[in-house]
């Protein structure tokens, strides 16, 4: 399954590299980013991909000790808007399509016959959504917080500019 613009895809994922491509990745054909923090577990995760109808989840096979891949099918048939499980490091439960080392190395997803035109037709523009990320939720359930670049970049400048940063 090709994911598309707009389309939702969670990273439950630590500081690695695959994050960053991943992100890349989903902003060359706007996808909606929602990074979730490695630390979340059934009942946080289970309401946030609901909430947020994530179609897709990036988990690492095992981080810290804990097995973030059995934990994430495990909620997989709770949640209907998510097709597909994608495991970093380790393998993927004997099922080497969601191995994202094996789909890197060989991305079969190029050969669909609308691979160009998801490429090429759904950059987003600087308004449209780009990053769905959940408040911590301290006095209820999480909030789900919607950013475009223009929101992004609203915050990165007088950052920037604070704390006298140039090229």
């Amino acid at each position: 399954t090709l994911f598309r613009s707009h389309d939702v895809v969670a990273l439950q994922l630590p500081n690695w590299w695959q994050f960053t491509v991943l992100y890349l990745a989903c902003s060359r054909i706007g996808a909606v980013v929602n990074p979730l923090m490695h630390i979340f577990r059934e009942r946080e995760l289970s309401f946030m991909l609901k909430h947020g109808e994530a179609k897709l989840l990036v988990v690492p096979k095992v981080f810290r000790g804990f097995d973030h891949e059995a934990m994430a099918r495990g909620l997989q048939p709770q949640l209907p808007q998510l097709q597909r499980i994608l495991v970093v490091g380790g393998g993927a439960a004997g099922n080497p399509a969601d191995d994202f080392d094996a789909l890197l190395t060989e991305p079969a997803w190029e050969r669909e016959p609308d691979a160009r035109e998801i490429l090429t037709r759904h950059r987003p523009g600087p308004d449209d959504v780009t990053q769905l990320i959940y408040t911590s939720g301290t006095t209820g359930e999480p909030k789900g917080v919607m950013h475009s670049a223009n929101t992004v970049m609203a915050n990165i400048i007088p950052y920037a500019q604070r704390l006298a940063l140039g090229s």
